[in-house]
């Protein structure tokens, strides 16, 4: 049991890029000139987020390291 608890530990990891790529979506057509390109990308950054926040569910919130405290506050 506990050896699940530590692989889902490191796989609620992949958050973080997620979101990554989520804000890749909002600001990448900012940048590039076309802001009404952001509302296209809605779908995409909304999908990108729903998977960040399915894997910060796999972490064990009675055990958090400092790593872990970071990306939750």
């Amino acid at each position: 049991m506990n050896k699940i608890l530590v692989i889902l530990k490191y796989v609620a990891y992949l958050n973080i890029p997620l979101i990554l790529g989520a804000l890749y979506f909002i600001y990448a057509p900012i940048f590039k000139g076309e802001p009404s390109g952001t509302v296209e990308n809605i779908p995409k950054v909304l999908l990108f987020l729903g998977f960040a926040l399915s894997f910060t569910s796999l972490r064990d919130m009675k055990r958090i390291d400092k790593m872990g405290r970071f990306v939750i506050e």
